[in-house]
């Protein structure tokens, strides 16, 4: 059985090895979110320009298939 003071200095020690692995763990959570973040960002730079894309080459109403709507599907204007 330990002293009394080593156990309040191990316990001391496990706390401050606790709190490394934790901003460790912290530390690659916030490099995956900026990764996430990237690639969400590419994803709507990408949906943007395909959405560009409809709007110059598509005719407006001779996109879809189906019962004709109201308005365009791809940029919204009233057919």
């Amino acid at each position: 059985m330990l002293p009394p003071l080593l156990n309040a200095l191990k316990a001391k020690l496990d706390a401050i090895a606790l709190e490394n692995r934790l901003d460790d763990r912290q530390a690659q959570l916030q490099a995956e979110l900026a990764g996430l973040d990237s690639v969400l960002v590419e994803a709507v730079r990408s949906n943007e320009a395909i959405r560009n894309l409809a709007r110059e080459r598509i005719p407006h109403g001779l996109h879809f298939y189906g019962p004709a709507p109201d308005e365009c599907p791809v940029c919204g204007r009233r057919l």
